[in-house]
């Protein structure tokens, strides 16, 4: 049924989603190879093993009462992790929520029901806990953190107008894919010269994991116009590399913080012209963690 009411879209959409495809066969699929991740680590520590015991506990008790109703919820899951022995968390995640369905079903033979409840509540306790004191402090220490600290900033200056800038990368990813993160955070006009960066030739792009950050070109709508006079300056810069000095803008604040863990990092710069800084002593200084 699934299958049918699909067709349409999948004609109308065939050369999109062939490309894709291709995609998946030229460079997800050698990388699947060369790279996994556990099932235990994916259902006893990214998911509660509690969760985990339950859903597989409900298998058992859904053969025992022969209810078909359960392949609902079980069908997707069984279809990825015993049948196409996929691998990849991300690939899983969409299917947490059928994890917990099952894990539900499971917990519904547990007597009485306080225990019931207390199992449920153990599980989401431990997981709350976990993204509150754990993921979200690793991710406010992210690199690209400071894409939106750095937005918040230029929006609280008089400038207008910005004109990103982006360093030789020295990582294997391309840099302007952070100038539309940047846009996001910030109401201020932004403008970037995507091929002034220049392109890796055919033979590096070739062994480049992370080549197609390279084929993405960012929308016209951010290229400067031949008489563009930005206001302000915002530099991107990442790990082992130098922002160049401007010889007519000062440094006004720079965000640099860093989780010290992954090779492509994005540190920002706001550079504003000499007449518009603020007077001395009225500059803005760098916050903890900048």
């Amino acid at each position: 049924m699934t299958g049918l009411l699909l067709a349409p879209v999948l004609f109308h959409h065939a050369e999109v989603i062939g490309a894709q495809l291709v995609i998946l066969r030229e460079f997800q699929q050698p990388g699947l190879r060369a790279w996994g991740e556990s099932f235990v680590a994916t259902f006893f520590f990214h998911t509660h093993p509690f969760v985990t015991v339950g859903a597989v506990g409900s298998v058992a008790l859904a053969l025992s009462r022969r209810d078909p109703r359960y392949l609902v919820a079980a069908w997707l899951l069984l279809l990825f992790i015993p049948g196409l022995q996929v691998c990849r968390i991300r690939y899983l995640v969409p299917l947490f929520p059928l994890l917990a369905i099952m894990a539900a079903y499971g917990f519904s033979v547990i007597e009485p029901v306080r225990l019931r409840r207390f199992t449920a509540y153990c599980a989401v306790g431990s997981s709350l806990v976990l993204a509150l004191a754990v993921y979200l402090p690793f991710l406010k220490s992210h690199s690209l953190a400071n894409l939106k600290d750095a937005g918040r900033y230029m929006d609280s200056l008089a400038a207008q107008t910005f004109l990103v800038e982006t360093t030789r990368p020295t990582s294997v990813v391309n840099p302007a894919v952070t100038v539309p993160l940047l846009d996001l955070y910030t109401g201020k006009s932004v403008r970037y010269d995507y091929l002034a960066l220049g392109q890796p030739s055919a033979e590096e792009l070739a062994r480049l994991s992370l080549r197609f950050t390279w084929s993405y070109t960012n929308p016209a709508y951010y290229a400067p116009p031949d008489d563009f006079r930005p206001d302000a300056l915002a530099i991107i810069w990442g790990a082992g590399e130098t922002p160049p000095p401007r010889s007519r803008y000062a440094l006004t604040k720079q965000f640099v913080r860093s989780e010290k863990i992954y090779n492509f990092q994005t540190y920002v710069g706001i550079f504003l012209p000499f007449q518009a800084l603020p007077p001395q002593g009225d500059a803005p200084d760098s916050g903890p963690g900048e």
